[in-house]
């Protein structure tokens, strides 16, 4: 890990979803003997408890001919014990008081607001890595207002750093992620896929009490802007929206060279949690998550490709098996899989995946496994008899 020394020191926030910048954070620790490392105790910590942590972790930690005062990174482990403010009170005290420019890392569940209100620390706080989720709630223009829509996995908005947690019912928080993920809609298509049983009436006076509710959640922030005809996402809106941005990631790692393809697929990997949207089966949400579980699935195929290539069997593997796992009519990732699973002489593994293949397409197609699959088949049954 690089020490980032700059005028009155500096606040790094470790999304928790990143584990290799977690992990570089604490492989430092061992390696540079002007970082120290503190796990906090307790909840609700106050400002006189983290005080007396740190300080007695710096005692603990600083060894040989450097002192307190020549500490120079600390790492801050499960920062989200320590009540909001106090936490803004002691890094500002820290950084204005420090002899040297004290640098701290902080790690944990979540991310307070409160980093982003206060004026010393949100001059001072950077979020890592750059494009997840807390890059949104950074320091941005007056009057507007950053929304973070994750719609992989169960779905979590943020507004301005706040988590919305409840939304007074599945309504609004579904058309919420409908009207993110349509980005410029008729209000036609909107009735059609929400109230289609409804008059138009009716329907026009849920939808206006829907987009109410979605307003009172985010605090009086209004989602969309109504022109032309179509429904838009707020000119005011600064918007982070792991979806998109993983189509982007998609997009650009068809143009770079090998090792350019591996970061940025590593980078999407990072942004899928799950399939989208994974606790609602609404019919757009499916056939979106269909749409989206393809791409996914490619994305696996083409990541494990590239890991095969350099030599690397159990990422490959581990890649290759992620692939079928979102679409198991992908006989290319079955091949893969089944295939190393042979040359790992696992035969009953790969006639498993057989299995499984085999019953996707006959389920989504109608078809049979093509010709290469049937003979993998063929060959891992002689070496496992006991499956059919």
């Amino acid at each position: 890990m690089q020490t980032h020394n700059g005028v009155g020191g500096r606040i790094f926030v470790v999304s928790p979803d990143s584990a290799g910048i977690r992990l570089e954070v604490l492989n430092s620790i061992a390696q540079d003997p002007t970082t120290v490392y503190v796990r906090l105790e307790g909840w609700e910590i106050g400002y006189e408890d983290i005080d007396k942590q740190i300080l007695r972790a710096l005692s603990n930690n600083v060894i040989g001919s450097s002192q307190s005062a020549d500490v120079c990174t600390i790492v801050l482990d499960e920062f989200d014990r320590v009540k909001p403010r106090a936490l803004c009170q002691y890094l500002r005290k820290a950084m204005q008081s420090s002899g040297a420019e004290r640098v701290f890392y902080l790690m944990g569940r979540g991310c307070s607001s409160t980093l982003t209100e206060d004026p010393v620390c949100k001059s001072k706080t950077v979020f890592l890595p750059e494009t997840p989720v807390y890059h949104a709630t950074r320091a941005g223009v007056p009057n507007r207002h950053h929304l973070v829509v994750e719609a992989f996995g169960k779905g979590r908005v943020f507004i301005d750093g706040r988590l919305i947690e409840t939304w007074g019912g599945i309504g609004p928080e579904l058309l919420l992620h409908y009207l993110v993920s349509r980005g410029m809609v008729p209000r036609a298509d909107i009735f059609a896929t929400f109230w289609s049983h409804l008059s138009q009436r009716d329907a026009t006076n849920v939808f206006h009490v829907t987009k109410r509710k979605i307003k009172e959640r985010l605090g009086g922030v209004e989602l969309t802007v109504y022109s032309d005809g179509f429904y838009r996402i707020s000119p005011e809106i600064d918007m982070h929206y792991d979806v998109e941005h993983f189509r982007r990631l998609l997009q650009q790692s068809d143009m770079g060279s090998s090792n350019e393809q591996a970061a940025l697929l590593d980078q999407a990997k990072q942004l899928v949690k799950g399939r989208f949207l994974a606790n609602h089966s609404a019919g757009w949400i499916k056939a979106k998550r269909r749409h989206l579980d393809e791409q996914i699935s490619e994305m696996y195929f083409t990541r494990a490709n590239l890991y095969y290539l350099e030599g690397e069997l159990w990422h490959a593997l581990g890649a290759f098996i992620r692939s079928f796992a979102f679409d198991d009519t992908q006989e290319d990732a079955a091949e893969k899989v089944m295939s190393i699973y042979l040359e790992l002489n696992q035969p009953c593994d790969a006639l498993k995946v057989y299995q499984r293949v085999h019953a996707a397409l006959l389920r989504e197609l109608g078809v049979p496994p093509r010709q290469a699959l049937r003979d993998l088949a063929a060959k891992a049954h002689q070496h496992c008899p006991q499956l059919p």
